[in-house]
């Protein structure tokens, strides 16, 4: 078949050469009379028809050629995959790539990931990735970019691993040793960053291209002077920095801010800032001001900055989508009904996660430090593993690819239940995990952890949203840039909770985070018994802990428990009415 292939090809060959569109036809008439269940053959016919115009006929070609690929002829199929989106065909490519096969070769693979980068399938990108790890020899370029793929799709710890096959033959450049400290720094691993850092010269870690990385590793180990010393020194060579812009907004002393203000508007008054960088500045500009008690200026800037950053998840088909988000919640309220979920479960012993979930900016990292100040319980940090096992397989199970929850057996959650332990950087007899948005996942979390216990805080959602409000967050945040999206995202947060509430009773401990900061020894003694551990008074004291924090509430944590943060919201109180009405809409407040 080969030889007959090769001999029409050659003749369709010499007619294009020629140019005569009558000739090429009837070389391909005669090559598809000849074979015409040949697969190759038809998908040189199908870009021949592409190129005259003729897409429709093009399309049928392409998806005949792929329906006649005989089992096991897995190069082939991936190369009509190609063929597909090459010739705008995307979607088809996309319902037809194949599962990554062993021989699968790296080309193939960055194929692969090509077609799921245009259909935003993150969990492809990122398996896709992993298979290049495993198997593949790139060039330093190529694992670079795989590096900043994985990074994109929320896995940083994979990031670090493509990002190392990188600099592993040519050495690393500053450049690239601060990438590899901020990846890991984005993977809650600040011994492994500070480790970079110790291994280089003194003179080379106080080069400008290094400051970066120093001040974030000095940041998150509680070392404010040396990290605002750092992050001046950068600001000196780089005054457009956002990471510098931020950090400096945040750890600033009050009489510096004023100079600081004039200075950031000086740099925002520069035409040649990208927006994806001018809309960070904003955000610190309008930190700085909102510590300077300057209400107005505050919100006219964060209000800046949020349109901005609403524009860019527009423009990346990233937007909030309030339909959707309520359609995922009500699948997995559907999925995750009351006869799954029996009493909770006597503890045999095993290590368990602490699942401490809520609205981001409700407190979790000061709940976190408090549990970790408790006998035989370690901080886990914003593990990702949960999500991802339960993102993972909502994806499948949508595709027909897994079974639904109800359906999987004890087996496979067990299984689940490894995947997590495997994938979590701390292990103990408990550990917390306290990823916020965790609450979407507790369904999952309570069948692969059936004796975990969970603790859900809750917060006044006005002081909630207004924290929101305040920062720049990732596409996964993407409703904190617009008041009334705010609001609907609390409102979905406590529709979970009351789900998870109902069909699993007596198994997640509620605790008001106005509570826990006004009455903290009964609170915590509260939340120590609910978890099975004895109560110490350590952790009345939680900012002793000495654990690095890697969430915008650093610096807070680092303060002894107090009420500081209740009402922030008043002096905003004119500005956030759109948040306010909606959540009163909502019945969240009165």
């Amino acid at each position: 078949m080969t030889d007959k292939r090769q001999h029409h090809q050659a003749r369709i060959s010499q007619a294009q050469q020629q140019g005569k569109s009558k000739a090429i036809e009837a070389a391909f008439a005669a090559a598809l009379k000849d074979m015409p269940e040949d697969p190759v053959l038809l998908a040189q016919w199908a870009e021949y028809q592409f190129g005259l115009g003729e897409k429709k006929s093009a399309r049928r070609a392409l998806l005949h050629a792929y329906s006649l690929v005989p089992e096991g002829q897995h190069h082939l199929k991936m190369g009509l995959c190609d063929k597909m989106f090459c010739l705008e065909l995307q979607t088809d490519a996309f319902k037809l790539l194949p599962p990554i096969a062993p021989q699968e070769r790296a080309v193939e693979t960055l194929v692969r990931i090509k077609i799921l980068r245009h259909h935003q399938d993150d969990i492809g990108v990122r398996k896709a990735c992993q298979h290049l790890i495993a198997h593949a020899t790139l060039p330093h370029e190529r694992w670079s970019q795989i590096s900043a793929l994985l990074l994109a799709s929320g896995h940083p710890g994979a990031a670090i691993e493509a990002f190392r096959k990188s600099i592993r033959d040519s050495g690393a450049t500053p450049a690239e040793l601060n990438r590899l400290v901020a990846l890991h720094i984005e993977n809650d691993d600040l011994e492994s960053a500070w480790e970079v850092l110790e291994e280089m010269p003194e003179e080379a870690r106080q080069a400008p291209s290094m400051l970066s990385a120093l001040a974030q590793c000095q940041r998150k180990r509680g070392n404010k002077d040396e990290a605002i010393e750092a992050y001046r020194r950068l600001l000196d060579h780089a005054p457009a920095n956002t990471a510098v812009w931020s950090g400096l907004a945040d750890l600033s002393e009050k009489a510096d801010l004023p100079g600081l203000v004039a200075r950031c508007q000086t740099v925002l008054k520069d035409e040649k800032i990208p927006d994806a960088e001018a809309m960070l500045l904003w955000y610190s500009l309008a930190r700085m001001q909102d510590r300077l008690k300057l209400t107005s200026d505050a919100f006219q800037s964060y209000h800046r900055a949020n349109d901005m950053m609403h524009a860019y998840y527009v423009s990346e088909n990233r937007a909030y989508d309030t339909i959707k988000v309520e359609q995922t919640r009500e699948r997995l309220m559907e999925w995750f009904r009351a006869e799954m979920f029996g009493p909770q479960q006597r503890d045999q012993g095993r290590d368990q996660p602490i699942f401490v979930v809520g609205m981001p900016r409700s407190g979790t990292t000061l709940l976190e430090r408090i549990l970790a100040s408790l006998p035989n319980v370690k901080p886990g940090g914003e593990s990702k593993a949960l999500a991802r096992i339960a993102s993972d397989h909502h994806q499948e199970a949508l595709r027909g690819a897994a079974p639904l929850p109800q359906d999987i057996d004890p087996q496979q959650w067990q299984t689940f239940a490894d995947d997590y332990w495997a994938n979590t950087r701390v292990h103990g007899r408990f550990v917390t995990d306290k990823l916020p948005q965790n609450y979407r996942n507790l369904g999952w979390g309570m069948k692969m952890f059936p004796c975990a216990p969970i603790i859900y805080l809750k917060r006044d959602p006005r002081d909630i949203g207004w924290s929101l409000y305040k920062r720049a967050f990732r596409s996964a945040f993407a409703y904190t840039v617009q008041q009334e999206f705010i609001a609907h995202a609390i409102k979905q947060c406590e529709a979970y909770m009351a789900h998870w509430r109902r069909v699993a009773p007596g198994r997640i401990l509620t605790v008001q985070y106005e509570e826990l900061v006004q009455n903290p020894e009964e609170v915590t003694r509260e939340i120590a018994d609910f978890c099975g551990v004895e109560w110490t008074p350590a952790c009345l004291s939680p900012e002793k802990l000495d654990v690095p924090t890697f969430t915008l509430s650093e610096q807070q944590v680092r303060e002894p428990i107090n009420a500081k943060g209740l009402g922030r919201w008043k002096d905003y109180e004119e500005f956030l009415q759109p948040m306010i009405r909606a959540l009163e809409g909502y019945g969240l407040v009165t």
